[in-house]
């Protein structure tokens, strides 16, 4: 399998379990990205979503963006020992992850990957 088949796979696993799970309606979250209801149900189908609705599907569906739909593969950094969630509010780690996306297309993949993983690890901890 390729690597576009992958994020592709991974995306349609997320939002299938998200609205299989969560009782999530395809429409809400076609208002919420302010597209059709039919390309919400092309990326159910297909995979193949504009990253810059990633931080509002994950919001939504209140699942985290796999790390394979972000293009994934490299391993999980860890955290810096400075890192302990202390400073951080959950209301600012939206924003840096839509930073992030919003910088996918600048960065390489390797760059993009690790920043990312380095995100997920902040989300986990579930920082205040």
């Amino acid at each position: 399998m390729d690597y576009e088949a992958n994020i592709e796979l991974a995306v349609i696993e997320w939002l299938t379990e998200g609205f299989r799970n969560k009782a999530k309606h395809k429409s809400h979250l076609a208002d919420l990205c302010d597209v059709s209801r039919q390309a919400v149900g092309d990326w159910v189908k297909n995979g193949k979503v504009n990253k810059r609705h990633f931080i509002n599907i994950s919001n939504y569906l209140e699942l985290p963006i796999p790390k394979a739909a972000l293009g994934g593969g490299i391993e999980e950094p860890s955290l810096p020992d400075w890192v302990n969630g202390e400073g951080y509010s959950k209301a600012l780690l939206p924003k840096i992850q839509q930073t992030l996306i919003g910088l996918g297309r600048d960065l390489t993949k390797e760059e993009f990957n690790l920043l990312s993983g380095l995100f997920d690890s902040l989300n986990r901890n579930k920082c205040d």
